[in-house]
């Protein structure tokens, strides 16, 4: 759904404001998270993400299951109560949205967990401005100015690539290359990054692949790009679409660290049959995410964290590698450390915890994170290497950290710019993000 439509579609309904709250009233906090759609499983590991930073202050489960809430914690003497929605589509989260502010009285709003959500999240903030919403979903660069009641403390899927073409074009030597990405929101915002930063080193873009839906089709599409005179190709895709490529390309070119790098979902998700058919032409391939998970030491101690707080659940937030909760985890222990520093005090429209919620500098699980004066997220990613593949199951070191990624983007994109779209951002030579130079 574009902006304009879930624009449209908040646009019809009854929105009305919220009033203020007085210093005795809980402080309830909604967080809204998919229960029933493409990521529906994971509705407890999101919640239970949120939920930890407000454990690990002495809060306590309800019940058995994240879905049932916790209970026990105050901040300056105001209760905090978490109040739950489900949605799995932009319908279902306009009205979750509804829902949770303006029937379940939730003054601060934690999620979603899924793109486009987010997008529905943002328009329906512009309407309520008294509530603080925290996006924790993946964004396309929707909106880097979103408005002053909405925060972001985990990066958007260009900054989730940085440093891939700056890879490419120092270590590799590349000077033309591919993209092979998803002919979606999710394959333009993956792609956006390597192009901006390899063509803003001087590299060239030869031909951004977007790929078939038809599998056939797409195995076609893959061999005769694989046969291209590139140096390299940047593989932004998923497992599945990024193993029909390296099938193909591996019988072409052998050496395939030097001839192709990766987004984390491609180089992770391979099938381990053709991962393990691949054997050591794989090792020495390089991927980047801005979660590494356990090669990152404050990972592993939030995954054993969760483990220790969250059992019922922790098998499947392994089994996720985590993915559907960090960020709900990040988004909440700002929200907490604002409302610790503030007293819990969300008086004169939240003023005071709103400043202190966009002075925050998250100690995260990912590395450090700071907002920009937009009040999304500064933060790193993580550049990772094979280094062993026994039987087709991969094992990884770090490579790099490529640190103070912002939304902008070093100023290649900017509040009302184009979107990443088939051909935005273009290949031109220019201003070269600062952890990109050499």
């Amino acid at each position: 759904m574009s902006t304009r439509v879930a624009a449209a579609l908040l646009a019809v309904l009854l929105v009305t404001s919220v009033g203020c709250s007085s210093r005795d009233d809980p402080v309830r906090i909604g967080v809204l998270a998919d229960c029933e759609g493409a990521v529906g499983g994971l509705y407890d590991v999101s919640l239970g993400g949120a939920e930890l930073p407000l454990l690990r202050r002495g809060a306590r489960l309800s019940a058995t299951r994240p879905a049932e809430g916790v209970e026990g914690l105050e901040i300056g003497g105001r209760p905090i109560e978490l109040v739950f929605g489900c949605a799995g589509e932009q319908v279902a989260a306009a009205a979750e949205l509804r829902r949770l502010v303006e029937s379940e009285g939730a003054v601060i709003v934690v999620g979603p967990n899924f793109v486009p959500l987010g997008l529905v999240t943002t328009e329906y903030a512009r309407h309520q401005p008294d509530v603080t919403f925290v996006v924790t979903s993946w964004e396309v660069l929707t909106d880097l100015a979103p408005g002053p009641n909405v925060f972001r403390f985990n990066l958007g899927f260009a900054q989730g690539t940085a440093g891939l073409g700056a890879y490419a074009f120092h270590e590799l030597g590349w000077r033309r290359a591919t993209t092979i990405a998803a002919r979606d929101p999710f394959g333009f915002g993956f792609q956006a990054a390597p192009v901006a930063e390899f063509c803003a080193l001087g590299g060239t873009i030869s031909e951004r692949v977007w790929l078939e839906l038809d599998p056939t089709k797409m195995r076609a599409q893959l061999a005769r790009v694989a046969a291209s005179d590139v140096d390299g190709f940047f593989v932004l895709a998923s497992g599945p679409e990024a193993g029909v490529f390296l099938d193909v390309l591996a019988k072409k070119r052998p050496t395939l660290p030097a001839s192709v790098v990766f987004n984390a979902a491609s180089l992770t998700g391979l099938d381990e049959a053709l991962a393990a058919r691949l054997g050591d032409a794989l090792l020495g391939t390089v991927g980047v995410w801005d979660w590494p998970g356990p090669l990152l030491p404050s990972a592993v101690t939030y995954i054993e964290a969760f483990r220790r707080a969250l059992p019922q659940v922790a098998d499947a937030a392994d089994a996720s590698f985590h993915l559907f909760d960090v960020y709900y985890h990040n988004g909440m222990e700002a929200v907490v450390q604002a409302l610790e520093e503030t007293d819990a005090d969300l008086s004169d429209g939240q003023r005071a915890f709103r400043a202190a919620l966009a002075r925050v500098r998250l100690a995260a699980p990912n590395g450090p994170i700071r907002l920009d004066a937009n009040r999304q997220a500064i933060g790193s990613t993580y550049m990772f290497r094979v280094t062993g593949n026994d039987g087709g199951k991969l094992s990884f070191a770090l490579h790099r950290t490529v640190e103070n990624v912002d939304a902008s983007f070093g100023g290649h994109f900017a509040p009302g710019g184009p979107l990443p779209d088939r051909t935005q951002p273009p290949c031109t030579r220019g201003k070269v993000p600062a952890w990109a130079k050499q």
